[in-house]
């Protein structure tokens, strides 16, 4: 069924369709409206919360207790759960949250979109999936659920705050025994606590233990960017008729120069290089949909053959640049790129500030006469 949603009502309404049982919340610009929006169905108990620190610690009980669980935060929000978030990795707990990125108070409020929020977050050992469309939002919240539960790992799906959040769109609305054949009930897990069978949970590790866990996530996090999830993707096509992966390419066959985006950006570049592309017909164009697992084998067979790289993030370390920018040029040299494309670390967009055709043209036409980039380039 096509409607018309909000990406916040597009998410809530994943929420949903995916038999949320448990969603503790705690109010947050600007994603409030999915709040408002999954409060309006019985069947999803909402517990308020008085921190979002105590948010994640419901979180973590629902999921301990075998319960399909959601939550939803934002910017300073997300934040103060961060020290919450590393228990629920830690604890291999599926819990799927909704992220809309906003800008971190620094020197003042500011509630325009931008993604260090989410991306600080990317050690927790959370996998994040980074969402263009309210449509997209909808499809990667029940994916996601579905990879939780299997890999006993939580997930993030991530948006653009405003720019998505609150933007209207048409949206396909699978029906529920779609959904149903998609993701069943919770799967039940060895090592849930039982009180027929009384253990000790979060108590002291040793060092040893320790380094294997977190070597062992590492591994196995690493391990579904190179094929595992296509399983996933491919019954996702079967019953909704949408194909995903953890890129989406454009035009990158004989391009000489390959844009790197992801969430909203990407569709403007998207469209700038429709718009013109006799001008620009050898720009290509890669929008990156996964954070964690980072793709980084499918960028490099891409991005290895392009002579300019621009990599344009909505997010800055630094002293670094963008972080986007910085993981790509890392896994190219790790897989053997030689010699590697000049890459450009494109900053752009940070406190909400407007990316529109005009300046992503001008930016592309720069790069076509650059002899080699600069660190980071700061595109207004």
């Amino acid at each position: 069924m096509n409607v018309v949603l909000t990406g916040a009502e597009a998410m809530a309404c994943a929420a949903e369709l995916a038999g949320v049982q448990i969603a503790p919340v705690f109010p947050i610009t600007p994603q409030t409206q999915v709040i408002e929006t999954l409060s309006q169905n019985r069947r999803v108990l909402m517990l308020r919360a008085n921190s979002e620190y105590n948010v994640m610690a419901m979180a973590s009980g629902a999921a301990w207790a075998g319960a399909r669980v959601f939550t939803v935060t934002s910017s300073q929000g997300l934040v103060m759960m961060s020290e919450m978030m590393w228990e629920v990795a830690g604890n291999r707990l599926p819990v799927v949250m909704g992220v809309f990125n906003r800008a971190l108070k620094g020197p003042g409020w500011n509630l325009g979109t931008q993604q260090n929020d989410s991306l600080m977050m990317r050690d927790t050992g959370w996998l994040m999936f980074h969402a263009e469309t309210a449509q997209e939002l909808l499809d990667f919240v029940l994916i996601a659920f579905r990879i939780a539960e299997e890999r006993c790992l939580p997930a993030m799906v991530v948006g653009d705050g405003f720019y998505l959040s609150h933007a209207n769109e048409p949206v396909d609305v699978p029906e529920e025994a779609d959904v149903r054949r998609f993701l069943p009930p919770r799967p039940s897990r060895a090592g849930l606590p039982d009180f027929n069978d009384p253990a000790a949970f979060g108590v002291l590790t040793t060092s040893e233990w320790h380094f294997d866990f977190y070597r062992e996530l590492h591994e196995e996090m690493e391990g579904l960017a190179n094929g595992p999830l296509s399983a996933t993707f491919a019954d996702f096509r079967d019953v909704f008729g949408r194909l995903y992966d953890l890129i989406e390419t454009q035009d990158v066959e004989d391009a000489e120069t390959i844009v790197v985006a992801m969430s909203s950006i990407a569709g403007t570049v998207r469209a700038l290089l429709e718009e013109r592309r006799e001008e620009y017909r050898r720009v290509g164009l890669v929008k990156l949909r996964s954070v964690r697992p980072f793709p980084g084998l499918a960028l490099a067979s891409c991005l290895g053959r392009a002579k300019k790289v621009v990599v344009i993030d909505r997010n800055l370390s630094p002293c670094l640049g963008g972080i986007i920018a910085a993981e790509a040029t890392a896994e190219l040299q790790r897989f053997g790129i030689s010699p590697l494309p000049w890459i450009y670390s494109v900053v752009a967009g940070l406190g909400g500030l407007p990316v529109g055709r005009d300046s992503l043209a001008r930016l592309l036409d720069e790069v076509a006469v650059s002899p080699r980039p600069e660190r980071v380039l700061f595109l207004k």
